[in-house]
């Protein structure tokens, strides 16, 4: 029904002519019919001027689809916050969006695995009730949900296909955000988390990792210009933070693809495709060491002890920063690795990758002791990638294409933390990590 109870809105089923019949319910006449695709279910704006038909907007006035949104909704629709918002019940999820611009603004999982099966929302708006699949109603407050939308930022037009970086500073208050096209067209966008305003807009060719030093007042950014000739012009570039003004390059072929600061802002770490991870000065960009690994990723523990490289065909390595020599290197994985992170208490590494058996993969979460390199545990067949450790390093966060889930390291039981809005490209967590940014895809 409409809010004044004047009209009645109606869904054919898919099977049929797939309409949505509005009828005046005084003169109980047929008034119109719009032609939509999975009509169910319906909701009407508190004004009475739109009309909500699964995933698409109906204008009562001009009896038109006026928005479609992205996500279809099939377990029930709502407006919410004077009809400001639509919220709609996919199969795991709520999904909440901003009517006048169209936009996914979160995704809110169901605390269970239960798909959701119902909706339906409180007169006052306070409350969201969803029937799940396991039998249970659960209840979500609005306001709450509300609370937790995450602040979303545009890089720019969506890339096709390219690389794509994310970095967040040490001290909170910056993000950097790398992307580009297939034709090397690329940009970093440096963003304030305070107002979520862009700072800088640095063009640059082909990126593959963004570093923040310690100190937060630089940027570093290492990748290769293909502009410069057939061997691939290797370069790693620093940029003042404050100014968005490049402070020192330094070009070497191969490509470069891996840096990291270490916590205490007098060293950084690089790996060129030659094999070879170079430890230099911050300050006098002076090599201090160096040792041969053919790394995709570098972390610094976080007393600043230990450099941990992780290469992509599975062996992950240990770096005595004082020593100036390996501590340990470890086979992870007889298939490939896809990601690491250094615990903040520094004693344990969590790695994810791919153990190969015949012709089939199977992947895997292995922790390790930071100081021996002895495997401590292992999380088999999982399905989700390891984004890192909780700020008190008893959880593990984990990223599969949609969903954030916690995972207990004592009694390996992992629940979902939230849903993610589109496809995620990199992430980054905050210094202290209790938020997470994600660049995502569109």
């Amino acid at each position: 029904f409409s809010p004044n109870g004047e009209f009645l809105a109606s869904a054919s089923s898919p099977s049929d002519d797939e309409e949505v019949r509005v009828w005046d319910v005084a003169r109980r006449e047929f008034k119109y019919a719009v032609s939509v695709p999975s009509a169910k279910p319906l909701a009407f704006s508190s004004d009475g001027n739109y009309l909500l038909a699964n995933d698409q907007l109906i204008d009562t006035k001009t009896r038109q689809v006026v928005r479609k949104f992205d996500t279809d909704c099939d377990f029930g629709t709502y407006f919410l916050r004077d009809d400001s918002f639509v919220i709609g019940a996919g199969y795991g999820a709520l999904h909440l969006f901003d009517l006048s611009t169209e936009v996914e603004l979160g995704a809110f999982a169901m605390p269970t695995e239960a798909s959701i099966q119902s909706l339906a929302a409180s007169e006052n708006e306070r409350w969201l009730a969803c029937g799940g699949s396991d039998g249970e109603v659960y209840w979500f407050d609005v306001e709450s949900l509300m609370d937790r939308i995450p602040r979303t930022v545009s890089t720019g037009p969506p890339p096709d296909g390219g690389q794509r970086h994310l970095a967040w500073s040490p001290d909170g208050r910056f993000i950097a955000a790398y992307a580009n096209t297939n034709d090397d067209d690329g940009h970093i966008t440096l963003w304030n988390t305070e107002s979520w305003k862009m700072e800088h807009r640095i063009p640059l060719s082909v990126v593959i990792d963004l570093a923040f030093s310690a100190d937060s007042g630089l940027l570093a950014a290492c990748g290769h210009d293909p502009s410069k000739g057939d061997d691939e012009d290797g370069f790693v570039r620093f940029y003042d933070v404050k100014t968005g003004e490049s402070t020192w390059t330094h070009r070497q072929p191969p490509i470069m693809a891996a840096i990291a600061f270490d916590p205490g802002n007098r060293l950084f770490a690089i790996y060129q495709y030659s094999e070879t991870v170079k430890l230099r000065d911050v300050s006098t960009r002076e090599v201090t060491g160096e040792f041969s690994f053919d790394a995709q990723q570098l972390v610094f523990s976080p007393d600043g002890r230990l450099l941990v490289a992780r290469s992509h065909e599975g062996k992950v390595v240990a770096w005595d920063v004082k020593q100036g020599k390996v501590l340990w290197e470890v086979d992870a994985y007889n298939g490939y690795s896809i990601a690491m992170d250094v615990s903040p208490s520094g004693e344990r590494i969590v790695t994810f990758g791919n153990d190969k058996d015949g012709e089939e993969y199977h992947q895997g979460v292995k922790l390790w002791d930071a100081n021996s390199g002895a495997m401590t545990n292992v999380f088999q067949d999982v399905d989700s990638g390891v984004l890192g450790f909780s700020s008190d390093s008893t959880l593990l966060f984990e990223g599969s294409r949609y969903r954030v889930k916690a995972r207990n390291l004592v009694t390996n039981k992992d629940r979902d933390v939230f849903t993610l809005v589109g496809s995620v490209a990199d992430f980054a967590f905050s210094p202290d990590r209790q938020y997470l940014a994600y660049l995502a895809y569109d």
